[in-house]
């Protein structure tokens, strides 16, 4: 089992190092507004499915786990996601972009939570779920660290061809395939499968709801931080098409994004520390 928590951590850092879509991340909304030639209501609209088709699948791509293998369902849907995003390159336009961009949100709920799941099954086995969170950590900041560089690659890339940091990423993330494939071992024999319609299911509904109602404030409060999400993820998308129509080069593109990641490093820093300077009430 020693082998097998190795060969996870490396499989981590690897994952952070790599990181997703942070070459890409620069210039996504600029690419399929100037490549693939949609509008920016169009380009909207593309985000808009997406979200709503990742909210839909979370639930049966569980199930989907279950029966096929989490590894097995992972590496598959990352084949369709890397398919979406080349067959989007070779055929630019709106309806192309609506199809793929289905096959991406389908792949991309097929593939949430599936690694993790594994992940956990190993580390808890040799009660080290600590040394886990611990790991988690030591990735997520590689990669806020690789993706200020790689951004600002992702935009010096876009203004020599505005279809190389999709072309890029895609290769990265066929990279990151191999690696899971290879390194990644999923514990023998199936998990026992509850299906989420059925007494099991209602049953959990049912308490978890009952327990928000419990706390005075909370729902107000899940509200508000909802609302404000939408709002500041609803005016993430407007910044690209801004700066593109103001004239800003699109080397820069990669510059601002950069930006983004050394303040979210920062924070993830420094994250810890706020927390634990609350009662567990206030958390």
């Amino acid at each position: 089992m020693d082998k097998t928590l190795e060969q996870i951590r490396k499989l981590l850092l690897i994952k952070g190092f790599l990181g997703y879509e942070t070459i890409l991340a620069p210039v996504i909304a600029t690419f399929y507004i100037k490549y693939v030639g949609l509008s920016f209501s169009q380009y909207a609209f593309l985000e808009s499915l997406l979200t709503i088709l990742i909210a839909f699948f979370e639930i049966p791509s569980g199930y989907l786990a279950d029966r096929l293998g989490r590894k097995k369902l992972y590496l598959i849907s990352q084949i369709c996601y890397i398919f979406s995003k080349v067959i989007v390159c070779m055929f630019p336009s709106f309806i192309v972009a609506i199809a793929c961009t289905t096959i991406a949100g389908v792949s991309l709920s097929m593939s949430s939570g599936n690694l993790e799941a594994v992940y956990y099954e190993a580390f808890a086995t040799e009660d080290k779920v600590d040394d886990l969170k611990r790991l988690y950590g030591k990735a997520a900041s590689l990669t806020f660290m690789t993706s200020i560089f790689t951004s600002i690659i992702g935009g010096y890339l876009a203004s020599i061809q505005i279809a190389l940091p999709i072309l890029v990423d895609t290769t990265v993330i066929a990279i990151d395939v191999l690696f899971t494939w290879w390194l990644l071992k999923e514990a023998p024999g199936g998990q026992k499968v509850e299906r989420f319609i059925g007494n099991f299911g209602l049953i959990t509904f049912k308490e978890t709801f009952g327990t928000l109602f419990r706390y005075k404030g909370l729902i107000l409060f899940t509200l508000i931080s909802s609302l404000v999400f939408a709002t500041l993820r609803v005016s993430y998308t407007f910044y690209q098409p801004y700066m593109q129509s103001s004239g800003v080069e699109l080397e820069y593109f990669g510059l601002v994004f950069a930006g983004f990641n050394i303040v979210s490093a920062a924070f993830s820093f420094l994250n810890n520390k706020l927390i634990n300077s609350f009662s567990s009430e206030k958390k």
